[in-house]
């Protein structure tokens, strides 16, 4: 019937026919969106500490990046001499 629905009298497929139901199509979509958002910051930390913490990175001996700093921290740990020694006067 040229996408006419004679049951509810409105045009299927037209959101100007049926203002209720795109208005709660549009409190339902922000409050997914809001719900995605909030959890965000918690998702990406969790992946940060996963990425910098547990998974080895092959360009540095197959090591977490923490565990390799801890390592080269400790190869570089030599007692520098200093830059102006103090003279006893």
């Amino acid at each position: 019937m040229n996408g006419f629905n004679s049951r509810s009298l409105h045009h299927t497929g037209k959101p100007r026919e049926n203002g209720y139901t795109e208005s709660l199509n549009g409190h339902i979509r922000d409050e997914c969106l809001n719900e995605h958002v909030f959890h965000a910051p918690r998702l990406i930390a969790a992946w940060r500490d996963d990425y910098n913490n547990v998974r080895s990175h092959g360009s540095i001996g197959n090591m977490p990046p923490t565990a390799y700093h801890v390592s080269l921290l400790s190869t570089l740990a030599v007692e520098q001499p200093a830059a102006c020694p103090q003279t006893k006067t």
